[in-house]
């Protein structure tokens, strides 16, 4: 799912973090969790209640996850949330 924001900022002198390898995110650890499963193969979809946020419902949860992957650019993950 690239190119996205990850394969930016440690591949592209662009980024301060490119030096460090470091990235400090402000995002839901539990939904950024699903992401590292995306982005290291696993299919997420559909989404399952136990691993989601107690806040959210399966739905809200979907939406929020959609907008973390607008946010990094992850195209196909957007597209599998649609």
């Amino acid at each position: 799912d690239s190119p996205n924001y990850f394969t930016s900022a440690f591949l592209s002198h662009d980024f301060a973090e490119s030096s460090s390898k470091i990235i400090h995110l402000d995002r839901n650890p539990q939904l950024f969790t699903l992401i590292v499963e995306h982005l290291s193969g696993y299919r997420i979809t559909p989404l399952q209640p136990a691993g989601l946020p107690s806040c959210m419902s399966v739905e809200q949860a979907t939406e929020n996850l959609r907008v973390d992957a607008e946010y990094f650019g992850l195209e196909q993950l957007q597209a599998r949330l649609l």
